[in-house]
């Protein structure tokens, strides 16, 4: 069903298009235009038209008619009249029928829109409540220097989102928002693949170093591990970036 607001909005389009019609369709223009014809065109002009209008019209028909039925001169001004009044009709019938079907697409867009919305909002929640933006995973990110030691603690959320990051379930719906969620699954999984393959058992228990053996206890690290260190710490601060970047973003889009 249409609001109050719809139906005035179609009645001035209504009155817009009965004041200034439009005649981008082509059946509109040789309707009106003949119309016109007939009522300003001079007598032979007029006949020539009214001649190849019936034997258009009873092409099919085998009947013959002639102009003679069709009455007296004032029989052509009323037809001119009905021609141009039927262009006009059919204008209107058409725009009608196109605002109706716009109408009813748009109602059903907004109602699809509407329920990905709410789909795409209980994911992002989803994804606060395995990867917060306050949690520990989130500082360890910003802040952590990798030439001291971590522990699983400072890493558990991101694997944690990670794992259930290519499960089809968790897509997002709006393409913005899914390719903002995809940076950030990427960056995180490379950071990941980084620090396991760089990373070893630290002096403590359940804790783990990124500086080889060899060289803890230098103060001038060689230049690899310089460099993997450099790369870690680089890693991190992009996981960060793209994990802030997609919360700011949905939160804008969602209103949540």
């Amino acid at each position: 069903m249409f609001t109050g607001q719809e139906v005035k909005g179609f009645f001035v389009a209504l009155g817009r298009k009965w004041l200034f019609p439009d005649f981008n369709n082509k059946l509109t223009w040789w309707v009106a235009g003949a119309g016109g014809a007939v009522l300003l065109a001079a007598t032979p002009l007029k006949t020539l038209l009214l001649d190849w209008l019936v034997e258009s019209a009873i092409l099919n028909v085998g009947q013959v008619l002639s102009l003679a039925k069709f009455g007296d001169d004032k029989a052509d001004y009323w037809m001119g009249v009905v021609l141009i009044l039927a262009a006009l009709i059919h204008n209107v019938a058409i725009r009608y029928a196109s605002y109706w079907l716009s109408e009813k697409e748009n109602a059903r867009q907004d109602k699809i829109f509407a329920k990905h919305a709410k789909v795409d909002e209980a994911l992002f929640n989803m994804v606060m409540k395995e990867f917060p933006p306050s949690g520990r995973s989130v500082s360890f990110l910003k802040f952590h220097n990798f030439e001291f030691s971590f522990r699983d603690e400072d890493t558990a959320e991101i694997e944690r989102f990670v794992h259930n990051g290519y499960d089809v379930d968790r897509e997002f719906h709006d393409e913005e928002l899914e390719a903002k969620r995809l940076v950030l699954l990427s960056t995180c999984a490379q950071f990941l693949r980084d620090l396991n393959s760089l990373a070893g058992p630290g002096a403590q228990v359940d804790s783990y170093t990124c500086i080889p053996e060899y060289c803890k206890n230098e103060w001038n690290f060689p230049e690899k591990v310089e460099k993997d260190i450099k790369k870690l710490n680089e890693g991190g601060t992009a996981c960060y970036e793209a994990h802030t970047d997609f919360t700011r973003t949905v939160r804008k889009k969602l209103v949540c």
